[in-house]
């Protein structure tokens, strides 16, 4: 039986409410340097206390495909599976200490924020796209990267400048640096420059708490990802919409086609150190036919249709950390070279 722990906020120098309403870190701004960027799942190896195979997730994963990745590992004859929300850097710790089987997370290993060896090993699995959303009522549903970059910066300021009404912009942002979305969203704007939110900007510990006050506030604009959004698109209880960038919506055929500006890929991390059969089987699962035709499920997609996504996307230099990346590489070589993909898209 899957079982469902308390979340937990995110740890660091930030001052936050615990209703997650509004916080800010102690000098009122979000400041990111020098990162590695993408989005991983971490596996470690280790049972938790109780002999429970345990999967550490961030927000927004936590709530929506996590738990479902576990009910469908467990399907597969695999022990009973807990989940415990943590923060990425929190999951990385419990997986590599043995505490955690399994840590869902939206980047990789950074040794800015999480100590200085990483003890994790990443294998490629999933694409997803990160996304600007707006609250369902807004008319402004569609923006470039250079003024998602000036709202985000607080050179534009109004939601007049882009034909909506005359109010003021309302920026919503994580508190935690190193949380995966953050952590996105700055790479894709800003890239390895340094930037400070408005102080004026309204900080959340969660995505969740982030898109709830977009879904009730009709000014208010900030990132989460496709996946999620699409979850809560289904579920019928979101308020808030995805916007384009560029033109283009996210959906699992933009992102699969590379014509979403902000696709990024999706990993499995194992320790290093770990000799957990419960691990591999998980990441072996998780790749194989079956795992990746219930990735295709998740508001995901797939290996087999990111090759597009693959070749586009900016590792920025360091591939190192992926352990199946030649293999991919080679494939996706293969696939855009020779091959015309043919797939079923969301719309």
């Amino acid at each position: 039986m899957l079982n469902q722990l308390c979340g937990l906020c995110p740890s660091g120098t930030a001052q936050h409410d615990i209703n997650g309403k509004e916080a800010k870190t102690e000098d009122g701004s979000i400041m990111v340097t020098g990162f590695m960027l993408a989005s991983t799942v971490a596996l470690g190896g280790g049972l938790d206390t109780n002999g429970t195979f345990v999967i550490s997730a961030p927000s927004p994963i936590a709530t929506t495909y996590a738990p479902n990745f576990a009910s469908a590992f467990e399907r597969t004859g695999a022990s009973s599976v807990s989940i415990k929300q943590n923060n990425t850097s929190e999951g990385f710790n419990w997986t590599s200490t043995g505490k955690a089987t399994v840590a869902f997370s939206n980047r990789p290993f950074s040794s800015a924020f999480d100590g200085s060896s990483s003890n994790v090993s990443f294998t490629l699995f999933a694409w997803d796209g990160l996304t600007p959303i707006v609250n369902s009522t807004n008319p402004v549903q569609n923006f470039s990267q250079e003024q998602l970059q000036n709202i985000f910066n607080g050179t534009t300021t109004s939601w007049s400048d882009f034909g909506g009404s005359n109010s003021n912009i309302t920026i919503c942002v994580l508190n935690s640096t190193s949380d995966g979305v953050e952590f996105l969203s700055h790479a894709f704007l800003f890239g390895n420059s340094a930037w400070t939110a408005p102080s004026s900007a309204v900080t959340f510990n969660t995505t969740e708490q982030l898109e709830q006050y977009v879904s009730t506030h009709p000014n208010a604009i900030g990132f989460s990802t496709y996946s999620s959004w699409r979850s809560n698109s289904n579920s019928g209880t979101s308020s808030y919409t995805s916007a384009a960038v560029d033109g283009v919506f996210p959906s699992t055929g933009t992102i699969q086609d590379g014509t979403y500006s902000f696709s990024f890929p999706v990993f499995a991390t194992t320790s290093t150190s770990s000799e957990g059969s419960d691990a591999s089987a998980f990441t072996g699962w998780l790749t194989s036919t079956e795992g990746q035709s219930f990735v295709s499920t998740q508001h995901l997609v797939p290996l087999s249709q990111g090759a597009r996504a693959f070749k586009q996307f900016a590792f920025f230099g360091n591939t190192n950390f992926i352990s199946n990346y030649n293999e991919l590489s080679q494939q996706a070589n293969n696939t855009v070279a020779n091959v015309t993909e043919s797939f079923t898209a969301e719309q």
